[in-house]
C-alpha cells in the first residue's frame, strides 16, 4: 500500500513539474525570450515567472 502511494505521489510531482515547465516556456515564447536549446527547468521558471510578475 505504501509503495502505491509513493508511486502515485511521484507521478503527481512529475506532472506538476511538467505543467510548470510548459507554462514557463509559453510565457517566454509569448514575450520573445530566448531560452536556448536545452534550458533547465530552473531557468525556464525563473525567466517565465520574472516576466509574468513584471507584466
Amino acid at each position: 500500500m505504501i509503495i502505491l502511494y509513493l508511486n502515485y505521489h511521484s507521478h503527481s510531482l512529475e506532472n506538476a513539474k511538467a505543467l510548470l515547465e510548459t507554462v514557463g516556456k509559453e510565457i517566454c515564447t509569448s514575450n520573445a525570450v530566448e531560452l536556448g536549446t536545452t534550458p533547465s527547468i530552473n531557468s525556464v521558471l525563473k525567466s517565465g515567472m520574472i516576466l509574468s510578475v513584471s507584466l
